[in-house]
C-alpha cells in the first residue's frame, strides 16, 4: 500500500447472470473475496450457492440487477470509480445500462475465460471494447488482442481486437493471479499506490490546488526561520491544508540539518552547490516540482494568512497574468508590494524559460530582468486586490538567515546588455540566455498529506465541449 494513504474505501460489485459460471471466473471471486480489506466485495448472481463464498459478501439474488447494483453503490460518493467485475455479454449489458444512468464514474472489468473471437461490429466495438475498462485474461493464450484471431485476415473480416488487457499470470507475480488482480485494481481506483517492483510509490497530486515555491539560504547557525514558518502554516484548517502544495528549496546552505514536514504536503530540495546568489535558480527548481497549475513564489521572510490562501485555493488559472500581493504591517496598513513575491500560472513561467541563471553567482537584476522579459512577450502585470495580501514575518537575522553581501556591480552589465537585447530582437525572444536549472540537486523530504475526501460535482458533458474550449480556453464551458 502506497505513503499517505492506509485504506481504499472501494465497492468492488462481482456480477454474473451465466446459470453456469465458468471455473475461472469462480476462482477470480475467491481471489477477490481474499483480498486485502480495503476493498468491499459484494456479489450479485443468478444463483448465488454456486459460489459457495461466504454469506457477508453475498447479496440477494432477487429483483432486478439494476435495483441491486444501486442499493450496492449507493454510498459512493467521492470521486473514486464504482468498479464492476463482470462474467459473460449478458452481465457486461447490465453493467453497462447501470454505468449510462449513474452519474459517479464506473469502471467496467470483464472476464475472459473463453477463446472465442468477437465480430468486429459496431456494437462490439462500443459493447465489448469501448465501453470496458480491464479485460481480464487468465494466461497469454486468452489474451484475444494478441492471439492468433487478430492475425491473417483481411481487415474487414478480421475480428474484434480487444483493448485494456490484464494477463492474471504474471511472472513479476510468480504467476498468482491473486496478485495481479490487486494490483489492477489498487491501480484502477487511486494513484496512490506502491508497485512492489518499484521501490518508490506513486502519488496523486490532482487534489492540489496551488502551490506554495518558496527558497532560504541559510549559513548561520540554525534552521528555525524555516521550521517557525512551517509550523505556522501547520495550523492552518485541514482541509485548506490539503489542498496546497510547499515546495522549499534550500539553495546550498552549507548548515547541517533534518528536514521536517510537520504534516504538510511538502516536497522539500537540496541543491549540491553552493553558488552564491543563486535565487534564479533556487525559484526555477521550485516550479519543477510544483504540482499545480497557480502558485505562489515569495520569499522565506514573508508569510500569507489564511483567509488569503483559502480564497487563492479557488482561483481560477490565472493564465497570461503575473499577480503582486498588497503586504500590510502590524498596525494594519497597506504599503507596496514586495518586487519578488507573485502569484502567477506554471505554464506561463515555463513558456518564456523561467529565471535567467546568467545572474546567478552574484547579487541583483534577475527578479526585474524576468517580469520585464515576461511583460514584453504579452504577459500582464497587475496587483492583486487589498483582500489578497501578505506581511513580512520576523526573521533572526543574526542566527537563521545569511551573510551574502549585496552588490549590483556584477551583474550590472548582463542586465544592461538584455535588455539591449530585448528592445532590438525581442521579437525572436532574445533577452534571456536559456540558462536553466545548471547545477546538481535532491530531493531530501517528500511528504503527502491523506486528504479528507471531498466529493466532486460529475460533468459528464464537460468532454463533449471540447470545441468550446479550444474557442474559449480561459472560460473552461
Amino acid at each position: 500500500m502506497s505513503a499517505g494513504q492506509d485504506k481504499l474505501d472501494a465497492v468492488v460489485v462481482v456480477l454474473s447472470l451465466e446459470d453456469q459460471p465458468a471455473s475461472g471466473f469462480i476462482d477470480l471471486i475467491q481471489n477477490l473475496v481474499q483480498l486485502p480489506t480495503r476493498y468491499r466485495v459484494r456479489v450479485v448472481a443468478k444463483q448465488t450457492a454456486r459460489f459457495d463464498l461466504p454469506s457477508a459478501c453475498l447479496a440477494a439474488a432477487a429483483g432486478q440487477v439494476g435495483q441491486q447494483l444501486s442499493a450496492l453503490l449507493s454510498e459512493r460518493v467521492t470521486s473514486i470509480p464504482h468498479v464492476i467485475v463482470c462474467d459473460g455479454t449478458a452481465a457486461l449489458e447490465a453493467a453497462v445500462r447501470f454505468k449510462q444512468a449513474n452519474p459517479w464514474p464506473t469502471a467496467l472489468v470483464v472476464h475472459r475465460d473463453q477463446k472465442t473471437p468477437f465480430e468486429k461490429t459496431r456494437r462490439n466495438r462500443w459493447l465489448q471494447d469501448k465501453m470496458v475498462s480491464v479485460n481480464l485474461m487468465p494466461t497469454l493464450a486468452h489474451n484475444l488482442y494478441y492471439s492468433k484471431f487478430t492475425q491473417g485476415h483481411p481487415d474487414g473480416n478480421s475480428p474484434l481486437p480487444l483493448n485494456n488487457p490484464v494477463i492474471l499470470e504474471q511472472p513479476r507475480f510468480d504467476g498468482k493471479a491473486e496478485r495481479t488482480l490487486d494490483y489492477t485494481l489498487e491501480a484502477l481506483l487511486t494513484g496512490n499506490r506502491q508497485p512492489p517492483w518499484l521501490g518508490k510509490p506513486k502519488l496523486d497530486y490532482s487534489h492540489i490546488r496551488l502551490s506554495y515555491v518558496t527558497y532560504f539560504y541559510i549559513n548561520q547557525k540554525s534552521p528555525d526561520t524555516v521550521y517557525q514558518l512551517l509550523e505556522h502554516y501547520s495550523k492552518y484548517p485541514p482541509e485548506l491544508l490539503d489542498q496546497i502544495q510547499f515546495v522549499l528549496v534550500d539553495d546550498g546552505s552549507p548548515l547541517e540539518y533534518e528536514p521536517r514536514d510537520y504534516g504538510l504536503n511538502i516536497t522539500w530540495v537540496k541543491v549540491d552547490e553552493d553558488i552564491p546568489w543563486n535565487m534564479a535558480g533556487a525559484r526555477n527548481l521550485g516550479f519543477l516540482y510544483a504540482k499545480s497549475e497557480n502558485v505562489i513564489l515569495t520569499d522565506v521572510d514573508h508569510a500569507f494568512p489564511v483567509e488569503v490562501l483559502q480564497e487563492l485555493v479557488k482561483k481560477r488559472p490565472v493564465g497570461k497574468q503575473i499577480y503582486r500581493f498588497w503586504r500590510r504591517d502590524d498596525k494594519g496598513a497597506y504599503y507596496g508590494a514586495h518586487p519578488n513575491v507573485f502569484l502567477l500560472a506554471r505554464s506561463r513561467f515555463f513558456r518564456f524559460f523561467g529565471y535567467d541563471e546568467e545572474f546567478a553567482g552574484a547579487y541583483g537584476a534577475d527578479d526585474t530582468r524576468f517580469v520585464k522579459f515576461q511583460k514584453a512577450q504579452g504577459t500582464r502585470a497587475w496587483r492583486l486586490p487589498k483582500r489578497f495580501w501578505c506581511y513580512e514575518r520576523e526573521v533572526d537575522r543574526d542566527n537563521s538567515y545569511h551573510t551574502l553581501v549585496r552588490d549590483l556591480s556584477f551583474n550590472t552589465g548582463a542586465d544592461s546588455r538584455k535588455r539591449l537585447e530585448l528592445d532590438y530582437f525581442g521579437g525572436d525572444e532574445r533577452g534571456h540566455t536559456r540558462n536553466f536549472l545548471d547545477f546538481k540537486w535532491h530531493v531530501s523530504l517528500n511528504h503527502q498529506r491523506t486528504p479528507t475526501p471531498r466529493p466532486l460535482t460529475p460533468r459528464r458533458g464537460w468532454k463533449l465541449r471540447w470545441l468550446l474550449r479550444q474557442l474559449l480556453p480561459n472560460l473552461n464551458p
